[in-house]
């Protein structure tokens, strides 16, 4: 199975990334998986960034981040209609603002 090179020019649809690896065998699925996570990667550092004002250790809140990029990817469902992005985003949010309580 071929996976769309992000270094040519287009940056490959995650929403349709995701949508193969959900029936892609075990290896396929997992290489669909991280191309996901190494497209959005900055996108979730960028979030952890703007929590460390408030109070979150850097390290600290990239890989808070980071871990709930991976959790977004392995649980997104692309027949909720809405885009990867923005379900990532509010993912990653809701566990960042979550280490602020709990300080």
């Amino acid at each position: 199975m071929s996976t769309v090179d992000a270094s040519r020019g287009a940056k490959p649809d995650a929403d349709l990334l995701l949508c193969l690896a959900e029936t892609a065998p075990g290896p396929d699925r997992v290489r669909l998986e991280r191309q996901v996570v190494r497209l959005h990667k900055m996108m979730a550092r960028d979030i952890a960034r703007c929590y460390v004002p408030l109070g979150v250790e850097q390290g600290r809140a990239t890989r808070l981040a980071l871990a709930a990029l991976l959790r977004a990817v392995r649980t997104y469902d692309h027949s909720i209609r809405l885009d990867f992005e923005r379900y990532a985003t509010s993912l990653i949010q809701l566990e960042l603002s979550r280490s602020l309580q709990s300080r």
